[in-house]
Order: structure tokens, then sequence, then C-alpha cells
């Protein structure tokens, strides 16, 4: 997916679209609230409200891939209200409909389409209009998708005590849908036309960028192992390790606030260093702070140890964009970094094993090795021209 302005949009206007576009992709993550009440009202067990987040995050890297082939050319705005419509109705329906199947088909696939439209074309608009700050531009989207997880989380548990599930789908489908609605506003005159390679290009390139593609494929899918089991098992963790009720809600906020923070400093930092520095350390922080706790199983350094690997897991969210962009050149960030995103659906294997596991020291250890791997993948990139 590629934007070309049909004339020079401001880019504020753009960042805070591509923000709100971000907030509703985020979201996706406070699904897990309406679990209990959803479960109570219709009488169903939490598999299938679980499959429902499955296939959205499915569909979500899916269309991360296909939405820059299927709407090149496209006005952006247009794109941004697509996703607004998507995300709403996925979100609305549910609330409306209030049937298993509606849950399942509405939200997995119509939102998670949604979601993966709205963070592509996000993505693209910022490193468009910041092509000399592509790392903060890529800090941007992925810290707006951060803080749409952290929005979510507090906007569902307060609507859902104050009016009920129902009504919270309803209400918040019509958000995202005014959300899409601004952002397509404020994208005004950015057209999307169909993303070409430099004649220059010939075999040897083309295969030396093959081989950083599917180098920077593992080393987001290693680094998200790691950072995903602790991201969306920090209370877990907590309990595991003796954490008392206070200290597991405070791990939560701990990691979440730490992911947000990784996000938006890494994107600055990969305007001022070399990516590949920042591949390489980010995971090998986490690799640490897991394999101590997996040593050293304490509730005190539970909390320090999920702090570190959310700002890693953070850090490495908005550096892996920054270095497409960096790397392949800003037309193609969105072409690239969609097949690229595909990793981040295929590390739900790291949550998968601490289930497995218990959650014990064997499920850390193996994460930590995970973030091993992901810096060595990192360190075998080439320097990247500016």
């Amino acid at each position: 997916m590629t934007i070309a302005p049909t004339r020079r949009p401001h880019p504020l206007a753009v960042v805070v679209a591509g923000g709100l576009a971000c907030l509703s992709a985020g979201s996706i993550y406070g699904w897990s609230l309406f679990y209990q009440p959803v479960e109570t009202a219709l009488g169903v067990g939490r598999t299938w409200l679980s499959g429902a987040f499955s296939i959205a995050s499915i569909v979500f890297a899916a269309a991360m891939v296909a939405a820059p082939m299927l709407l090149r050319g496209w006005p952006a705005p247009r794109i941004a209200l697509l996703s607004g419509v998507l995300c709403g109705l996925g979100v609305a329906l549910p609330g409306l409909v209030r049937e298993l199947w509606c849950i399942v088909l509405a939200y997995g696939l119509l939102f998670g389409s949604g979601c993966g439209i709205a963070y592509s074309i996000a993505l693209q608009a910022n490193v468009t209009v910041l092509p000399h700050r592509r790392g903060l531009a890529a800090g941007l989207t992925a810290g707006s998708g951060a803080l749409g997880s952290v929005v979510a989380a507090l906007a569902f548990r307060a609507m859902i005590e104050a009016i009920g599930p129902w009504a919270t789908l309803v209400w918040t489908g019509a958000t995202l849908f005014a959300c899409g609605a601004v952002a397509a506003a404020l994208m005004r005159g950015i057209v999307m036309p169909a993303p070409g390679r430099s004649t220059a290009a010939n075999s040897t390139e083309s295969s030396a960028e093959r081989r950083i593609e599917i180098t920077l494929w593992l080393g987001f899918f290693f680094g998200a192992c790691a950072g995903l089991m602790a991201l969306g098992h920090a209370a877990g963790i907590a309990r595991a390790y003796g954490g008392a009720l206070a200290p597991v809600a405070l791990a939560t906020a701990l990691i979440t606030g730490a992911n947000g923070i990784g996000r938006l400093g890494a994107g600055w930092l990969a305007d001022a260093l070399p990516v590949r520095r920042i591949l390489v350390a980010a995971p090998l922080l986490a690799a640490a702070a897991l394999g101590a706790l997996a040593l050293v199983p304490d509730s005190a350094l539970a909390l320090a140890v999920l702090t570190a690997t959310g700002l890693a897991y953070g850090a490495m969210a908005a550096t892996y964009p920054a270095s497409v962009a960096i790397y392949f050149g800003v037309a193609r960030t969105a072409t690239v970094y969609g097949r690229v995103f595909t990793a981040w659906g295929a590390a739900g294997l790291g949550g998968y094993i601490f289930d497995l596991s218990g959650g014990g020291g064997v499920a850390l250890a193996l994460a930590a090795a995970a973030g091993v791997l992901s810096a060595a993948a990192a360190w075998t990139l080439p320097p990247a021209a500016r």
C-alpha cells in the first residue's frame, strides 16, 4: 500500500487520523472483559468467545497483508472510513443480535479485517507525511495501538458495570465508526496509488530484499513469542510467583504501561540509532529478565521482569515497522510490513506454551530462549541505509 498526496496534508492532522484508526485496532485487547458477562447471558462456554478473538487476530494479520494489494489506488479517506465501518459493525452487531454465531462471525471477520486495514493505513500515512522521521512515525502508530488497549480496558470495564455488555458493544461500535469518519476527514487529499518498484532493481537486489524480509519475520516471531507470553499472562505470572491481589493488578498495569513507553521511545530511537542495535538489544533485555525469574522465583522480581519485558516488547513492536520503512522505503512500507506482521499472529504459540506448562520456570526459560533467537536473527541484518 503506497500513498501519494494530491495536496500536501498537514502532518499533525494525518498523525491524529492514524492515531484514531489505531485506537480502534488496539481495542481488540479489551475483548476478554466481555467473556464472563456474555457467558452468563448466553449460557455458553468460554471456548467460543476466545475463539472469536482468535479469528479476529488471524483476520487482523491477513488484512494487513491483503489491504495494500486490494485497496491500492483508493483515496485514503475512503480506506479509513471503510475500516471504521467494518470495526463499528463488527462490534455493534453482536450487541444488537445477541447470538453466539453473530459474535463469532461479526467480531471475528468484520472487526478483525477492519483492524488490519486501520493499522495498515495508519502506518503508511504516518511514514508518508514523516518520511525523514520514519522511526517516530512507526512509534506513533504502534503507540496508538497500545493506548487503544489501555483505553478499551478502562472504558469496557466501566461501561459493562453501568449498562451491561450488549449496550457496551453497541456504543463501542458507534464510537469506532465515528473514529473512522473523523480519520477519513483528516486524511482528505491522500490517495493510494498502485505500488511500483524501481526499474533499476535487479534479481540480486530482489534476493537480498527477500533475505532481509525473512530475517525480519523470524526476529519478530521469536521476539513476539516472548513478549506476548508475558503480556497476555501477566496476572498469571504474578500469581504463580506468589503475588497477592494488589501486586497482580499492579503487574498488569506495569507491563501495559511499559509496552506503550517502549513503543514511543523506540520509535524516537530508531531515527537516531541503527535499527539493528535496537532489534538486538530489546529481545536480549527480555531474555535476561525472563531467564532471571526462571532461576530466582520471587514476586517482587516478577514485577520488575514483567516491566522489562513489556518495555522490550513495545520497543520491538515499534522498531520492526520502522525497520521495514528504512530497508524497503516509504512507498512499500505497508505492503512489506503486512507480510512481516504475520509473525505476530504466529507468535501466539508463546501463550500456548505458557498454558501447557502451567506458568512455571520451563515456560519462562523457553520465552527467554525465544528472545535470544530473536536477537540472533536481528544480528544478521545488514546495515540499513537511511
